[in-house]
């Protein structure tokens, strides 16, 4: 399946591993082993790579944070991990902040508050890349990617080229992006920002951190949240998970977590089967008491669906 691949990354120099542990890149510290991964290291190579894998028919999936992700732990992964990590440039003009898609969410909003920008306060707690929360409108504090996004550059399958989308805001919603059905790959984003003193802009983030500390379980190895708040329930998803019952409910090394019904921790031995497990327990649970189908807000890798671009994850 990879024997086209060696010759590639020797041909073109680019940035490579093979037999690669992820779990570490992951915040529930579960997943297999990637047989290559690659680092582009700009725009122009990233579209390369991408492009050649898909061209070459090679298996593969952007892995960005690694904190909206479960991937599976048996073994040799079927696809080749690429990773954006490289694309970290930051600049700012006219009232909007450019960012690489490998930018960290938290560092972004640290850099836009030294310099007095504000409006991404509610990035500041979601452990992932600006790739990754755009691809998924992200969002804290009833704000969203989506409020403050105002051009991206994708590449997706067919491109030799990337390409710079601006938004339409009707195509966003709740944890969804127009990315996903396209299939696309964020490689860099626009966000508009407001001037503000840094001194207001840190007590919003001190203030952000305070709640998130006092309500989630931010010390344990967790996806974050696990599921999405049902549009017309009765109450959001970790209010019907607790309602029934299950915190603190453990499926092998996986578990509830006792302080926040909706995310689910690894205490340590958990495994993807493990955590699979108990996402559709909760689900029938919560079903079997409100009728609400939980949908699961991690993005679940599983060997048997087809490789190829999901877009990268958070």
């Amino acid at each position: 399946m990879f024997e086209h691949l060696q010759d590639e990354v020797r041909r073109h120099r680019w940035l490579a591993r093979t037999d690669v542990p992820v779990a570490p890149w992951t915040t529930l510290r579960i997943g297999g082993v990637a047989p290559w991964v690659l680092w582009p290291r700009d725009l122009e190579e990233a579209v390369a790579v991408l492009e050649t894998l898909t061209h070459r028919d090679i298996p593969w999936r952007v892995l960005g944070g690694g904190s909206n992700v479960l991937i599976p732990d048996t073994g040799v992964l079927p696809w080749v991990i690429v990773k954006l990590d490289r694309l970290r440039q930051v600049r700012v003009a006219d009232g909007v902040v450019q960012a690489g898609a490998g930018v960290p969410a938290p560092k972004l909003c640290m850099w836009a508050a030294r310099r007095g920008f504000g409006g991404l306060e509610f990035m500041s707690g979601i452990p992932g890349q600006v790739g990754g929360l755009v691809w998924m409108n992200a969002g804290a504090f009833g704000r969203s990617v989506a409020d403050v996004l105002t051009a991206v550059w994708v590449w997706e399958p067919g491109q030799a080229t990337a390409t710079r989308v601006t938004p339409v805001p009707a195509e966003f919603g709740y944890r969804k992006s127009p990315f996903q059905a396209r299939r696309s790959v964020i490689l860099q984003a626009d966000f508009r920002v407001e001037a503000q003193s840094p001194e207001t802009i840190r007590a919003v983030l001190q203030e952000m951190k305070r709640y998130r500390l006092q309500t989630q379980p931010l010390q344990d190895k967790s996806a974050g949240c696990a599921f999405k708040n049902p549009p017309d329930g009765p109450g959001s998803a970790g209010q019907l998970i607790e309602r029934a019952g299950l915190k603190g409910y453990r499926v092998g090394g996986a578990m509830i977590s006792p302080k926040h019904a909706n995310f689910i921790v690894n205490t340590g031995s958990a495994t993807w089967s493990d955590v699979v497990r108990l996402i559709e327990y909760a689900r029938s649970r919560v079903w079997e008491q409100f009728h609400v189908w939980l949908e699961p807000e991690i993005e679940i890798w599983r060997l048997t669906r087809p490789g190829g671009a999901s877009g990268p994850v958070v």
